[in-house]
């Protein structure tokens, strides 16, 4: 059985047009995923600095130093909030911990369903 040379030429060429546009999408999918993780990675930064912000404008209104109308009304909320979490703490709900029977996963008493498999929970 003779095999056309020109045929297996082209098939050849097509193979390695082939594997060099393979290449450079496995190239553009690494490129992506590079960018997408640093932009997360930056997104965490800035998130934490947000958050010690927080932390110091709170302080700062605990303090009583001088700020903002605005800012003395979001640290009231923060106490209020505070308080009501301890009481919620001093009734045991904090402790009370259940796992999803799906995946395993803690949830509080009052999730309906699952964070990490979105499995209904038992109450």
């Amino acid at each position: 059985m003779k095999i056309d040379r020109d045929l297996l030429t082209k098939i050849s060429e097509i193979i390695n047009r082939t594997i060099d546009q393979m290449a450079d999408g496995v190239d553009t999918v690494a490129d992506t995923a590079r960018t997408r993780l640093a932009m997360v990675r930056i997104q965490r930064q800035i998130d934490d600095k947000f958050e010690e912000l927080g932390r110091l404008v709170y302080r700062s209104c605990q303090e009583g130093q001088g700020v903002d109308e605005k800012v003395l009304n979001l640290c009231h909320e923060i106490t209020v909030l505070e308080r009501e979490m301890q009481y919620w703490e001093e009734q045991g709900g904090k402790n009370e911990k259940r796992q999803c029977g799906q995946c395993g996963l803690d949830y509080q008493p009052g999730d309906l369903y699952c964070r990490r498999c979105g499995a209904a929970l038992s109450q």
